[in-house]
């Protein structure tokens, strides 16, 4: 919550428990700081101050609001003056046509954000957020076979068997029946009150699915009886889900994976009739939102700290004391996804995709990467070719490279 606020000469900062700080920026490039204020103690019994979570400035005086005690009125002459909001318009974005340019893929534009995508044969299945659901024939071409429109903006896919349960952000988890033609007929629907879905997985035999909503809670539903979904596991930890956290599959036949990106790889054993939280994997170092995880074989494949490690399934001993596995020269970061042969790691924030060859899991090879327009998600594969959820950018199918 490092809120900041800039009024004339001065930006006045929230910074938690440090408290609020007014710097002057009169010559930017040497902001000073000239006044600090830290709120009083949440409690009696606590002497740490309440958190500033957030601030507004009047005349001479600063709004600061605490996390836990209230709103202050911080006297501040000659510091504080109202904001003026600057004229301002929006950002014109691009037609989709002129995103569709690049020679080294095959592109598919469904008229949305593609915010990830799944492979079941010859199909991909994309959530295209606006756009709703598309079942795209892969091949020389991408073809639309299907397209159904969701509820909410369709964040995230997972399908096992015939079915399909797609993560529909304010609209909650719906679940389809996949029919003749790849059209999709809605069997059943976990609404969450005040809650966005947006990530799920329900590998097969798709009884439980695991979902994660808001920005650090995951959930797990029983779909036995699909038009009467019921919550069945409720888990909160520390960290936060910036997207593609959640691994597809299931570990060691009996375990779904959520990767925490403070507390790391969270077990969740579903071999029951109801699911448990086991553990997590820890490591003293700490995760990071650079990171992820994802199935490799039997094992569960850690990106962290630049390296590469593998997990057994339910592996609950200290990371920093497993083996790393790291490639001269590069420092390994992203959501990661293989197809035993190849490590893609995807980078939303900068739009960036590199590619290994992990044929010698222990000597990782770079094999190219990939600057792109749009903002990937977790990759997929198809025949080899690297298949990549790129929002507005659409879906990219890599063309097939000589050998």
């Amino acid at each position: 919550m490092w809120t900041a606020r800039v009024a004339g000469d001065h930006c006045v900062v929230a910074d938690t428990w440090n408290g609020l700080f007014v710097v002057n920026i009169h010559d930017i490039k040497q902001p000073r700081i000239v006044a600090h204020a830290v709120l009083p103690p949440r409690s009696k019994s606590d002497n740490t101050p309440d958190p500033v979570g957030g601030i507004a400035l009047g005349k001479g005086v600063i709004y600061a609001a605490g996390i836990f005690t209230g709103l202050y009125v911080v006297p501040a002459p000659g510091l504080a003056t109202p904001v003026i909001p600057e004229q301002d318009r929006a950002p014109e974005l691009k037609a989709a046509s002129d995103q569709a340019g690049d020679p080294r893929f095959l592109t598919y534009q469904p008229g949305g954000q593609v915010r990830s995508a799944t492979v079941v044969g010859d199909i991909a299945w994309a959530a295209c957020g606006s756009a709703g659901i598309h079942a795209v024939q892969l091949g020389k071409t991408l073809e639309p076979v299907s397209v159904t429109k969701g509820k909410g903006e369709v964040m995230h896919l997972a399908v096992s068997g015939s079915r399909l349960y797609a993560a529909e952000n304010d609209a909650g988890l719906a679940i389809y029946d996949i029919g003749p033609e790849l059209k999709l007929t809605e069997i059943g629907r976990l609404q969450l009150k005040n809650r966005n879905v947006k990530q799920v997985a329900c590998p097969a035999p798709g009884r439980f699915a695991l979902y994660h909503w808001g920005s650090s809670a995951v959930e797990i539903a029983d779909l036995q009886d699909p038009a009467h979904p019921k919550v069945v596991l409720k888990d909160s930890q520390v960290g936060l889900f910036y997207g593609d956290q959640l691994v597809p599959e299931l570990l060691g036949g009996r375990y779904l994976v959520a990767y925490w990106h403070r507390s790391g790889p969270a077990w969740y054993d579903v071999s029951g009739e109801k699911p448990v939280y086991q553990g997590n994997t820890p490591d003293e170092r700490r995760y990071s939102f650079t990171d992820g995880v994802c199935l490799r074989g039997d094992k569960l494949l850690l990106i962290k700290h630049g390296k590469l490690q593998l997990l057994d399934p339910g592996d609950q001993r200290e990371v920093s004391q497993l083996p790393a596995i790291t490639v001269p020269g590069h420092r390994l970061r992203g959501r990661p996804t293989t197809d035993g042969k190849q490590l893609a790691l995807s980078r939303r924030p900068d739009q960036k995709v590199e590619l290994y060859d992990i044929t010698d899991i222990q000597h990782p090879k770079p094999l190219r990467e990939y600057d792109l327009k749009g903002h990937p998600g977790a990759c997929r594969f198809w025949n080899s070719q690297l298949l990549i959820p790129t929002g507005y950018q659409g879906l990219l199918l890599e063309r097939q490279t000589k050998p």
